[in-house]
C-alpha cells in the first residue's frame, strides 16, 4: 500500500491537469478541444494561400489606385511580370490582370487581329483599355497564359525561360487556339526536339490533339509494326478509334506472308487505315 499511493496520486494530478487544459482550450463558441490532443505532437503549420488585401492592392500599385481602380475580390491581383506601365490591352484570366501590347497579338494572330478590328458598344469605351473592363479569356489558365506570353517577352533571349515539353505544349496549345501560326510552327519544332525519346503513342496523343499531321504517319507506323504489343499507357495516349485500328493493322501484317511485303506497301496499308492524307495532298 504505501507503494500504491504515491502512483494513485500521480494518476490523479495528471488527471486533474489534462481537465484543466481542456478548459483553457474551451473556445468562445463552447467547443472543447479533446483531452487526447494535449498527449498528441502539434499539427505541422501550413501556409495559407495569401491573399491581397484592397489597401495592399492599392499601396501596390499606385497608378491603378489614383485612376479609382478597385479589385472585384480578395483574389484579383496584377500580375507581377506581364502588367506593363505601356502596355494597350488588358485580359483577366482566373483572377489575375494582364496588361500587354496589342501589336504583338494583332501581327501574328488573325483572331486577335479580327477581334481588334471589331467597333465597341456606341458610348462605351472598348472591352480591354480598362482594369474595370478588362477582356476575359475564358478557358485559359494563368498557367498557360504565363508560359504563352513568356515567349512573347523572353526574360533573355539567348536562354528561353520555356524549355519543358509540358511549357511548350501550353504554348503550342495557345498558339492553335489563336492562330499564331509562327510560334505554333516554333512550339512543334521545339517538342519535336524534346519528344525525340518519347514513345509513338504519346506522340500520336499530341498529334491528333493539335493537328500535327507530319507527326502522324511516321509514329502509327512505328506502333503498328513493333514487335512489342501495345500496352494501357499506349491505349489512353491513342484513344479508343486509334488503338482499334492499329490492333487491325497489326492483325494484318502479322502473317509470315504480309511480313515479306515492301516497307512501301505497308506504310501506305498504314495511310489507308487511318485515313491520312497522302504526299501529294
Amino acid at each position: 500500500m504505501v507503494c500504491e499511493e504515491p502512483q494513485e496520486l500521480r494518476r490523479e494530478l495528471m488527471a486533474s491537469t489534462l481537465c484543466w487544459l481542456a478548459l483553457a482550450a474551451t473556445s468562445g463558441n463552447g467547443h472543447q478541444a479533446p483531452v487526447s490532443a494535449f498527449l498528441l505532437p502539434p499539427p505541422p503549420k501550413t501556409t495559407p494561400e495569401p491573399k491581397l488585401p484592397i489597401t495592399t492592392f492599392m499601396t501596390l500599385y499606385p497608378a491603378e489606385a489614383s485612376r479609382g481602380f478597385v479589385p472585384r475580390n480578395n483574389q484579383e491581383r496584377l500580375h507581377p511580370r506581364f502588367y506593363f506601365a505601356d502596355g494597350n490591352v488588358i485580359f483577366r484570366v482566373e483572377n489575375v490582370l494582364y496588361r500587354v501590347h496589342r501589336y504583338f497579338l494583332e501581327r501574328d494572330s488573325v483572331v486577335f487581329s479580327s477581334m481588334f478590328s471589331l467597333p465597341p458598344v456606341a458610348g462605351q469605351r472598348p472591352e480591354g483599355e480598362t482594369p474595370e473592363n478588362p477582356i476575359v479569356l475564358e478557358g485559359v489558365t494563368t498557367v498557360d497564359f504565363d508560359r504563352f506570353l513568356a515567349v512573347l517577352y523572353p526574360l533573355n533571349f539567348s536562354t528561353r525561360d520555356t524549355v519543358s515539353t509540358d511549357e511548350w505544349t501550353s504554348v503550342l496549345s495557345l498558339a492553335t487556339r489563336w492562330d499564331f501560326l509562327s510560334l505554333r510552327t516554333l512550339a512543334i519544332t521545339r517538342l519535336n526536339s524534346l519528344m525525340s525519346t518519347s514513345s509513338a503513342a504519346e506522340r500520336v496523343g499530341l498529334a491528333r490533339a493539335y493537328d500535327i499531321q507530319e507527326w502522324l504517319k511516321p509514329a502509327l507506323l512505328a506502333l503498328c509494326t513493333r514487335a512489342e504489343a501495345l500496352t494501357l499507357t499506349d491505349g489512353q495516349y491513342l484513344g479508343l478509334e486509334d488503338t482499334i485500328r492499329v490492333g487491325q493493322v497489326r492483325q494484318a501484317i502479322r502473317y509470315a506472308s504480309n511480313f515479306n511485303r515492301h516497307p512501301d506497301s505497308i506504310s501506305e496499308f498504314v495511310r489507308e487505315m487511318f485515313a491520312l492524307p497522302s504526299k501529294d495532298a
